[in-house]
């Protein structure tokens, strides 16, 4: 894997990789309050997300790809 360093605010860093006969998997850092699912669906002990905190989150996830698509990186799946 080359040594790529991207630096964007809502792009999760890679910290490694690994790659398996049938396995391939990223590791990212810790997050410490949960998926964004959760948050969007009030699973857990947090209530939905209002539709204006949905909004600018979305916005931040299509700025984040727009930055990826500039260094030409390709991504395979953008989870929910």
């Amino acid at each position: 894997m080359p040594d790529f360093r991207c630096c964007h605010p809502n792009v999760l860093p890679v910290l490694g990789f690994c790659a398996a006969r049938q396995f391939h998997s990223f590791i990212y850092p810790y997050m410490a309050n949960g998926s964004l699912q959760d948050r969007l669906q009030g699973q857990g002990s947090s209530d939905p997300l209002p539709w204006p905190q949905r909004v600018s989150i979305c916005s931040g996830l299509l700025c984040a790809v727009e930055y990826l698509h500039g260094l030409e990186i390709i991504h395979s799946n953008v989870k929910r």
